[in-house]
C-alpha cells in the first residue's frame, strides 16, 4: 500500500471523527464504529506492506553498495593498466609513474566518492523507510487505543 493510500485512510478516520456527534455534557463523541473498524483493518493490512518496502530498500542498499564497489574496482583496474604498460626509461619512466600515480589517485578518489555517495543514499532511503514504518505503526496503535 502506498503512502497515498495510508494518508487517504488517515484522512477518512479524521473525517469520521470530525463529523461525529458530540455527547452532551461529556468529552465523548458518537462515531460510526463499523467505518472506523474497517479503516483500522485496512491500516493493519497495509503495515506489513510498508515493512516489506523497508526491507526491499535495505536490500537495495546492499545492491547499490556492491555495484559501487565493483565500479570502483573497475576504475582502479583501468587506471593501473596504463601504468603497467608504460615504457621503463629514465625520464619517460618518471613522467609515466607520476601520471600513473595521479590517475590511480584520481580513480581511487572517484571510486571512494561513488561508494560514499551510494552509502549515503542507501542509508537515507533506509532511514526514511524505517521512520515511515514507525510513524504508521504508532499512528495505528494510537487510533486503536483511542477506539477502546
Amino acid at each position: 500500500m502506498s503512502n497515498e493510500n495510508l494518508e487517504t485512510l488517515i484522512d477518512q478516520l479524521e473525517n469520521i471523527v470530525e463529523n461525529g456527534k458530540t455527547i452532551v455534557l461529556t468529552k465523548g463523541l458518537l462515531v460510526d464504529g463499523d467505518a472506523i473498524r474497517e479503516i483500522i483493518e485496512d491500516l493493519r493490512l497495509s503495515i506489513p506492506e510498508e515493512i516489506k518496502q523497508a526491507k526491499a530498500i535495505a536490500a537495495d542498499r546492499m545492491t547499490i553498495l556492491n555495484s559501487a564497489k565493483k565500479d570502483g574496482e573497475r576504475i582502479i583496474a583501468r587506471a593501473q593498466e596504463p601504468a603497467m604498460n608504460l615504457v621503463a626509461e629514465d625520464e619517460i619512466t618518471k613522467n609515466a609513474h607520476a601520471q600513473a600515480n595521479e590517475i590511480l589517485s584520481k580513480a581511487k578518489a572517484a571510486a571512494n566518492l561513488e561508494i560514499a555517495t551510494a552509502k549515503e543514499k542507501a542509508e537515507a532511503l533506509l532511514a526514511g523507510a524505517k521512520q515511515e514504518a514507525k510513524n504508521v505503526t504508532a499512528q495505528a496503535e494510537k487510533w486503536s487505543k483511542d477506539m477502546k
